[in-house]
């Protein structure tokens, strides 16, 4: 997916509609989601809806994001907060430790200066995430949601603690600017959070999936082309909600040129 067809709209119409169906959604997902069933932050309504127009083989397919709050937002769409996180504090990252990077997002917001680092880490954990959905000429939105968390859980993994799916797992795979996000032999530089959306988007929506059982549980997966490698998104299905949700992106084996 070309970084020049990725283009902001603003589909004033469809805001409404789009937000009444994600709204239900996000309902049905609260309900349903086992690891944090009754948890009120659930049913937020996507505050901030952003609507996308990218440009697919003979036509203009139509995709809305709708990021829970403002930090969300930013993060996922300014390309120079993320680059200006990782050069204002390179020592909180490639270190293999979660809070290193949490603590580097909260150090930076502006928008959280008067709360705690704990109370950021839980806002982080259970208040940042992001709708995706595409929808038609007439706003009604497709049969496929997902739902983009900024990471799941933070979970104890052969002796070290890491982030467990959502857009802060995915990063680990990456650098900005030659910097690690996460591990310090990583050295396959991104331009940054936006190129990641994309990526998701033409992998959720654009490209074929396979099925994969681990553990007797169902993934879908979808291989994108990126350098020359390919990269692997891997999502998983909540049946009850009818909600998808993505476990990671990541390379996965070579091409040959």
């Amino acid at each position: 997916m070309s970084e020049n067809t990725f283009l902001t709209r603003n589909y004033e119409p469809w805001k409404i509609k789009v937000q009444k169906q994600l709204g239900t959604k996000a309902i049905a997902l609260q309900k349903n989601d086992t690891d944090r069933k009754d948890e009120k932050w659930f049913i937020a309504e996507p505050a901030i809806p952003l609507f996308y127009e990218c440009h697919s083989k003979d036509r203009f397919r139509h995709f809305c994001i709708a990021p829970s709050s403002e930090f969300f937002r930013r993060l996922i769409l300014d390309e120079d907060l993320a680059r200006r996180v990782v050069r204002d504090f390179p020592g909180l990252f490639g270190t293999k430790k979660p809070e290193d990077v949490l603590q580097a997002l909260w150090q930076q917001d502006p928008n959280y200066p008067d709360i705690s680092y704990e109370r950021f880490c839980s806002i982080a954990e259970h208040e940042q995430f992001a709708w995706i959905v595409e929808y038609d000429d007439n706003g009604v939105v497709g049969d496929k949601y997902l739902r983009l968390d900024l990471f799941r859980h933070i979970v104890k993994q052969k002796e070290k603690f890491d982030f467990q799916g959502g857009l802060l797992h995915i990063l680990k795979h990456f650098s900005f600017g030659g910097i690690p996000l996460a591990h310090e032999d990583n050295n396959d530089n991104i331009s940054g959070v936006h190129y990641v959306l994309r990526t998701i988007i033409e992998a959720f929506f654009m490209t074929k999936w396979e099925i994969e059982l681990r553990d007797n549980k169902i993934s879908y997966t979808a291989m994108v082309p990126h350098k020359d490698h390919q990269l692997k998104a891997v999502f998983f299905y909540n049946k009850d909600a009818g909600v998808y949700l993505i476990r990671t992106l990541r390379i996965d084996n070579k091409v040959e040129k």
